[in-house]
């Protein structure tokens, strides 16, 4: 513990927090409370849709006053405010909702990133973080975007419009490749990953390879049987490309 260490209410913590909050997200609505209990206290922060769990948690994380050791054994830290050091809420707890709208927002989007999204598989609450993700990414994007159309409906200038136009193509391009990958199944990734090892150095053969219809599943079982299978009419292309 900090030698000059203020010892204060969770209730003063909680201010802080909400404080530090605000400035971060002035448009966003937070329920930040605080409870004592017998052996220490707790500061709760609540929110509807707004910025990830993650993103409060960056901030309502340095606020903690105690934390849990191997033992289960509660040990208290100070935490520095302003250029003091305080002790106050031992813990920190947040807790997200979406709405209605929004949740049906993200869903839908997730259904155009994954094709079997199923409610009750395993990661399907993991596969709606990433689509949020990428739906927040995409609106940010849409936004400059929609102001370089404005520009080059006014401008005069052919160069600058086309160049304008060049990037928008680009950032596709790139928006694409990160909506495959998050397509695949980690089992996926680590096939694709066994791929670019295996043609390291023929990096246009393996592209050639996808860009004629062959997916990573057709591809890495192709390999496997070259690798493995003891018939050598049955092992094929593979085989020969492998060994060269």
């Amino acid at each position: 513990m900090q030698k000059d260490t203020i010892y204060e209410d969770a209730t003063e913590t909680a201010k802080k927090i909400k404080k530090e909050l605000k400035k971060a997200f002035p448009k966003m609505k937070f329920s930040v409370t605080s409870n004592k209990y017998a052996g220490g206290s707790s500061v709760y922060v609540k929110w509807i849709d707004g910025p990830m769990d993650e993103e409060v948690k960056s901030i309502t994380d340095k606020f903690k006053g105690a934390s849990v050791d191997i033992t289960d054994m509660k040990v208290s830290k100070s935490y520095e405010y302003e250029g003091k050091f305080y002790n106050g809420a031992d813990f920190v707890n947040t807790s997200r909702k979406l709405s209605a709208e929004y949740k049906a927002k993200i869903v839908a989007h997730a259904k155009t990133i994954y094709d079997d999204l199923y409610e009750y598989e395993y990661g399907y609450y993991q596969k709606l973080i990433n689509a949020e993700k990428d739906l927040i990414q995409s609106e940010s994007e849409s936004k400059p975007h929609a102001e370089r159309n404005i520009i080059e409906n006014q401008s005069e200038e052919k160069e600058s419009c086309s160049k304008v136009r060049q990037t928008s193509v680009i950032n596709f391009g790139e928006r694409k490749e990160k909506r495959e990958l998050l397509r695949m199944t980690p089992e996926q990734k680590l096939k694709l990953m066994t791929l670019e090892m295996v043609f390291k150095g023929k990096d246009d053969l393996l592209k050639a390879l996808f860009d004629e219809g062959q997916t990573i599943d057709e591809l890495f079982s192709s390999l496997a049987e070259s690798m493995f299978e003891i018939n050598d009419v049955k092992q094929g292309y593979m085989k020969h490309f492998v060994r060269n």
